[in-house]
């Protein structure tokens, strides 16, 4: 099975072309640290650089990054990249586009189109959707580790009832 530390392997060749160094910064890790996640040492990310995961590479998908379950990159992904170089249904080469104003876009027929951005509360409006989106995120993290931790412990009560029982049984046996 997949390792966390490999799907943050995947992460770096998928998104960041194998540039590690690049990852660490966007990411928001100190280098050292990653190189101890996905080096030689292969230790186990704590919850802070998971969550500095989830807040600084919105693009991946939490569950997929802590459970290998599902795609690494999220369903709107796609989606906004689709959406992002097409207008009117024809494919368009942008660029840096303005947040506000109208923009002059070149088509695949090669004519100028001038386009109108969309009202500043609309663009509130998305940012604080993205907002949200980011603290659901960060929420839905915080669900699975805390249900993980919680399976530990559990894990790690049942083994001590047994070794209780285990202790019982000799100390009974040894008193007969």
């Amino acid at each position: 099975m997949e390792t966390i530390n490999e799907r943050i392997k995947e992460i770096i060749q998928v998104l960041y072309h194998g540039n590690a160094s690049e990852f660490s910064r966007k990411a928001n890790i100190k280098q050292p640290t990653l190189n101890t996640i996905i080096g030689g040492r292969q230790s186990k990310p704590s919850y802070e650089v998971i969550n500095t995961i989830a807040l600084n590479v919105k693009d991946v998908d939490l569950e997929w990054l802590l459970t290998g379950k599902g795609e690494m990159l999220k369903s709107n992904y796609m989606v906004q990249s689709q959406i992002a170089n097409t207008i009117g249904g024809h494919n368009v080469n942008i660029s840096s586009m303005p947040e506000t104003g109208s923009q002059k876009i070149i088509n695949e027929e090669g004519i100028l189109v001038t386009r109108e951005s969309w009202p500043s509360e609309r663009t509130q409006l998305l940012s604080k959707i993205s907002e949200l989106t980011a603290e659901a995120e960060r929420l839905k993290l915080e669900n699975i580790l805390l249900k993980n931790s919680l399976n530990d412990k559990d894990s790690l009560i049942r083994s001590k009832d047994e070794f209780i029982q285990y202790i019982k049984q000799s100390v009974n046996s040894k008193s007969k």
